[in-house]
């Protein structure tokens, strides 16, 4: 359990490396203007849940992070079960993603 908690908190924190590409692409997707009319409303919520779930990733990781090591010398259970919370988060931003590829 020590091996797979450690191993989730590398994985994790992997993801934060492609951080500012992400977060740059958010801004520049938020800032411009849909051509061609207004967007259906499903696609602009699954748009909007992409950008703004992988834009608030550092906060969701931070979160995890800190839950983890609070948890790992008392109870390794908690502290694993706070990085699959990073790994559902990091799921929904992925599916919103594959949502918006679908929708739009």
């Amino acid at each position: 359990m020590k091996i797979a908690c450690i191993l989730l908190l590398i994985l994790t924190s992997l993801v934060l490396l492609t951080y500012p590409f992400v977060l740059m692409a958010n801004v520049m997707g938020l800032a411009a203007m849909p051509q061609g009319g207004p967007l259906p409303l499903t696609t602009q919520i699954a748009a909007y849940g992409f950008m703004g779930g992988s834009s608030l990733y550092p906060l969701a990781y931070g979160i995890g992070l800190l839950g983890t090591l609070w948890n790992f010398r008392k109870n390794l259970r908690a502290a694993f079960f706070w990085q699959l919370g990073v790994v559902g988060y990091l799921t929904l931003v992925v599916g919103a993603m594959f949502a918006w590829l679908m929708c739009g």
